[in-house]
């Protein structure tokens, strides 16, 4: 804490990679859950006039908080279902009429996840867990069941494909719940069937309070009276977040620009300019190299090497070059997308799809990752999912190159000649190339 503020105010504190992040995913939850849904919403506060319950530790005080919780997040009660479990109990009986039981994952270093989510089971409801230990706190409660309902809206109103933890807490703000989460830092625990957050922390305090401010900067709200029920580390990181934003509105919701012009005074950005302009590769991976002798652990530049010998068809060589990428950051989904589509070229299909899944997982707004995960379906010959995820791909970004190729080819496989000249018109139009994959 000492040096947390010791910074010009202006300076944002959250790394630019994680800023652009953040405020991609609030786009994303912007477009999907309405603007000015989000502007009108309450924000519930752990006060008694929010959760109007006589609070006594026991399971029916759960219940009447996941009532008032759902209630809030626009989903029916009556379609949820709560089990309590105790700290290592290893499954849970749904109650079904199949006997069907649900198996909780030790987790390394942690005993039980303290809340999960099961998804839709066969009586069509939707099953949620939470650890018996967390009857003796409110609010822990609060945050758990707002994270997991926050699974329904995501993955169970089919809105994600995958399931992404830093968005899934992202939702509880804007259903106007996210002081019980920022306060109660998780982590993600998951199973073969569920996910769940157990009391550790994921998203650093910091992230919560740009998040947070993100949130109020959609309100046109810069003090909001519930900023005071946040704990000092994040009301302290909401605060300089704020500060931040209200000084560099020009680059909130925006991400760095490419170059897409000539700069006079910069003769390396000129070259670089002018061959990605003429599609010269061998130029690029020449240009490119110069720039990693001076950055050597620089992961876009291995990338973006990468890149250009994909390009070539050169895939092993590329691979290479994506694997040097990802030692350096292994968070990083670019490499892990692109290397997988070397993968499928090399018809090394099994680890192609780990590699491309994993890029969807870490970025669900990778357009191209999507895009790629149909071609793996494609590849085999599973036209729905194909088509299923080409579909994604071109919802995030229409203009995502070869999506249009490869929406005909699917369309013309499942028979349907209509929408297969559409879009490969389309292709022919923008001049997309037919890669190795359906040559």
């Amino acid at each position: 804490m000492s040096n947390l503020f010791s910074r010009n105010d202006y300076e944002n504190f959250v790394d630019e990679e994680t800023r652009e992040l953040l405020e991609e995913y609030f786009l994303w939850l912007i477009n999907s859950f309405g603007k000015e849904n989000i502007k009108n919403r309450k924000v519930l506060t752990p006060d008694f006039s929010d959760f109007p319950i006589r609070f006594n530790g026991q399971q029916q005080s759960a219940v009447d908080i996941l009532k008032i919780v759902a209630t809030q997040m626009e989903i029916n009660p009556d379609e949820i279902i709560i089990h309590f479990y105790k700290e290592g109990q290893s499954e849970i009986d749904t109650g079904s009429p199949f006997g069907h039981r649900i198996f909780l994952q030790n987790v390394k270093n942690e005993k039980y996840s303290g809340g999960v989510y099961f998804g839709k089971q066969e009586s069509g409801k939707y099953i949620i867990g939470l650890e018996e230990k967390k009857l003796k706190d409110p609010l822990a409660i609060v945050a758990t069941i707002s994270h997991e309902l926050s699974h329904i809206k995501l993955l169970g109103e089919k809105r994600i494909q995958v399931n992404n933890e830093h968005l899934t807490d992202l939702t509880t703000i804007v259903f106007g719940l996210g002081i019980f989460n920022a306060n109660a830092a998780f982590k993600t625990v998951s199973g073969f069937d569920y996910w769940g957050w157990s009391k550790s922390g994921y998203l650093t305090q910091t992230q919560w309070g740009y998040a947070l401010a993100l949130f109020s900067y959609i309100r046109e709200d810069e003090n909001p009276e519930w900023i005071k029920f946040l704990s000092a580390n994040v009301k302290g990181a909401f605060k300089r977040s704020m500060n931040f934003i209200q000084n560099n509105p020009e680059i909130i919701y925006t991400k760095k620009k490419r170059i897409t012009e000539p700069n006079p005074k910069n003769e390396s950005r000129n070259k670089i300019y002018e061959a990605r302009k003429s599609k010269d590769f061998d130029e690029l991976i020449k240009l490119y190299k110069e720039k990693l002798e001076l950055n050597p652990n620089n992961k876009e530049i291995y990338n973006a090497i990468g890149y250009f010998l994909l390009q070539q068809k050169n895939y092993k060589e590329a691979i290479n070059y994506f694997d040097k990428a990802i030692n350096i950051a292994p968070k990083y989904d670019f490499p892990y997308n692109n290397r997988g589509y070397c993968k499928l070229q090399l018809e090394d299909i099994k680890s192609a799809y780990k590699d491309i899944n994993k890029a969807c997982e870490m970025n669900p707004f990778n357009s191209f990752a999507w895009r790629n995960l149909g071609a793996y379906y494609l590849k085999i010959n599973e036209l729905e999912k194909a088509l299923e995820n080409f579909e994604e791909s071109e919802k995030i970004d229409n203009k995502t190159e070869l999506i249009n190729f490869y929406l005909g080819k699917t369309y013309e496989k499942l028979g349907n000649k209509e929408k297969a000249q559409e879009y490969l018109n389309k292709s022919i139009e923008f001049n997309e190339y037919n890669d190795s994959l359906n040559e």
